[in-house]
């Protein structure tokens, strides 16, 4: 199973005989539709970074769909997003510019979704 046999349709005949004098039988026709199983996309490792306050933070966040066919990723931050944080939706290119004086005290989020 996996990804590369569905979604489809699936269509077959079953034949029925009888043991009878003389022996009858049927057929029946059957059509099994096989629909796409959504997974979740895969994010690249994107480690830790290091930036001096004042300086731009530029992430080039890489993922990929998994499903067949692949469908379009979009992105965006898990709010509360902090103050002049930006990612591109279709390209998932990240920019921030800490300005001086404020302090980061927890790990920053980001999500997909598909369409």
């Amino acid at each position: 199973m996996g990804e590369g046999n569905g979604p489809g349709t699936n269509r077959f005949t079953i034949y029925l005989t009888d043991n009878g004098f003389p022996p009858l039988s049927a057929t029946g026709h059957v059509t099994v539709i096989v629909r796409e199983v959504n997974e979740l996309p895969v994010v690249a490792g994107l480690g830790s970074r290091v930036v001096n306050e004042g300086d731009l933070l530029e992430i080039h966040v890489m993922a990929t769909d998994t499903d067949r066919p692949a469908q379009t990723l979009s992105y965006s931050l898990k709010p509360p997003t902090p103050i002049g944080m930006t990612i591109d939706s279709s390209t998932g290119v990240l920019r921030w510019r800490l300005q001086r004086g404020r302090q980061v005290r927890r790990r920053e989020l980001f999500y997909f979704t598909r369409n």
